[in-house]
């Protein structure tokens, strides 16, 4: 102790670590504890996955353990981004994960973090592999990530069989009601973690944000990244992209059209690929098909009881009435099938969603979703919300996957329906809770809401962010060591 009688300066902590080390070897306990109880003072979650394994083993600094501990549980989702992260022992990492604290938006970053320090190690860490998901809340991931992560374990090796077992039971949780009809409730390993619901998993916040001016809008439309919104008040379809403050007039009152451009009441757009801006006005008792195209106006049909409009990625445009849905062949429709029988003829509105295959429509007072492939002999039942109590379905959106998304008007909410399910689950997006659904938009792993209030006031279209998809690497050390036991 005696050569040792200043304070330490060093101020890189690897070098700080390697001159603890040295102070240990010998003997000189000042300036150990010197080290360590500036180590105490400046401890921020790096630092803390530096010296942990270093210190680890050492019981007379079981304290500042248990400070690293804290301070990697609190960071965990940026510390695990950083190399060292990598270093610690599947025992250390094991203890952090079974924290209820552990500071996570979602439980994703939790599995990611397991994958990425099962695959940062040269050696074979598999063996921990088990152990460490079982400190996953699998019902806590997004039903879309239990999708992906059940698909990946079929090639994840010896701990393939015991992951499938988990995400099986995890699904169910997701699909599972109680005698009361009500959904069954999760409640999530982490207390960060606040809000569950099935489909959506858990996660922190819902964060909903007005990403358009006000608009009093019955329907929108969505074409190279914006919307195109009916605006029924002042008589014009605006255009305007998320996040903008600020709408473009593209049709009726104050648009630079030439030829015919007077809307009465819109209260239907369609957009087709070509950009070409298709209307649905109503004008006394009857409806008109208008066409903008290249700055041009002009009347395509009056059609006494149109009733929906939406155009396919393909370019076909659809339109309802009360007794068929039509396809627009020039400047005529042709007819593609009758409604069902018992669907609803009068005082309401055919909602249309059109993939390139199958024409999908729903509408109030009917509580069902209905598809239809062309060429077919009659459209089948996806989906009946009968019961659901008090259903107005109303805007229609459907995924690429054949996920459908569709607006309760009476139940003011969400409904998701997973392809080959007939069972829809609410999602809770935390809107506002004079939101009133009318519409339903998913781009960009985000749903895009349009909605009125009570009063009928103007109102912005909300965006709600999705769970982000997992990552999940088929190369990784678990894939491979799958592979070598085929071998």
């Amino acid at each position: 102790d005696c050569i040792y009688g200043g304070e330490p300066e060093v101020e890189n902590i690897d070098d700080q670590v390697e001159l603890w080390k040295l102070a240990g070897a010998y003997g000189l306990s000042i300036l150990a504890a010197e080290i360590a109880s500036a180590w105490r003072a400046s401890l921020d979650g790096a630092s803390a996955l530096k010296l942990l394994p270093q210190i680890w083993s050492h019981d007379e600094l079981d304290d500042l353990t248990l400070l690293c501990e804290e301070q990697l549980v609190h960071n965990f989702s940026e510390c695990a981004e950083l190399e060292d992260f990598a270093h610690l022992t599947h025992e250390q990492l094991g203890r952090l994960l079974q924290s209820s604290d552990l500071n996570v938006t979602r439980e994703e970053a939790v599995l990611q973090g397991v994958l990425k320090w099962v695959n940062a190690s040269k050696g074979d860490r598999t063996a921990f592999f088990g152990m460490l998901l079982q400190q996953v809340d699998c019902p806590s991931l997004s039903l879309n990530s239990l999708e992906q992560l059940r698909l990946w374990a079929q090639s994840a090796g010896t701990v393939g069989p015991g992951l499938s077992k988990s995400v099986k039971s995890a699904m169910q949780l997701h699909r599972k009601r109680q005698s009361d009809g009500l959904w069954e409730k999760h409640s999530p390993k982490r207390r960060r973690l606040k809000h569950w619901c099935p489909d959506l998993g858990a996660d922190s916040e819902r964060n909903c944000q007005a990403v358009t001016p006000h608009v009093n809008s019955p329907n929108f439309g969505w074409h190279d990244g914006a919307f195109y919104i009916a605006d029924r008040v002042n008589n014009r379809v605006l255009r305007c992209r998320p996040g903008e403050m600020h709408s473009q007039i593209v049709a009726g009152s104050g648009a630079s059209i030439n030829g015919y451009n007077e809307l009465r009441k819109p209260v239907f757009v369609a957009v087709s690929p070509a950009g070409d801006l298709f209307v649905v006005d109503k004008c006394h008792r009857s409806f008109r098909l208008l066409k903008f195209a290249n700055s041009v106006g002009q009347i395509l049909l009056e059609v006494p009881h149109l009733r929906g409009l939406v155009c396919s990625p393909n370019g076909v445009l659809y339109v309802a009435d009360t007794e068929k849905i039509q396809r627009l062949e020039g400047s005529a429709l042709t007819p593609v099938i009758e409604l069902p029988s018992k669907y609803p003829r009068k005082g309401t509105f055919t909602f249309m969603f059109a993939t390139k295959d199958d024409i999908y429509f729903c509408g109030a007072p009917d509580k069902r979703i209905f598809r239809f492939r062309p060429g077919s002999a009659s459209p089948a039942v996806v989906s009946d919300f009968q019961h659901e109590g008090d259903v107005h379905l109303h805007g229609l959106h459907v995924t690429e996957q054949g996920k459908i998304y569709v607006a309760d008007l009476k139940g003011k909410r969400i409904l998701a329906l997973n392809a080959g399910e007939t069972r829809g689950v609410t999602l809770e997006l935390g809107l506002p809770d004079e939101v009133r659904p009318v519409g339903v938009i998913e781009h960009d792993n985000s749903l895009y809401i349009l909605h009125c209030d009570e009063a009928s006031n103007t109102q912005p279209i909300y965006r709600c962010p999705l769970p982000e998809a997992l990552v999940l690497d088929s190369s990784s050390t678990v894939g491979r060591s799958q592979h070598a036991e085929n071998c």
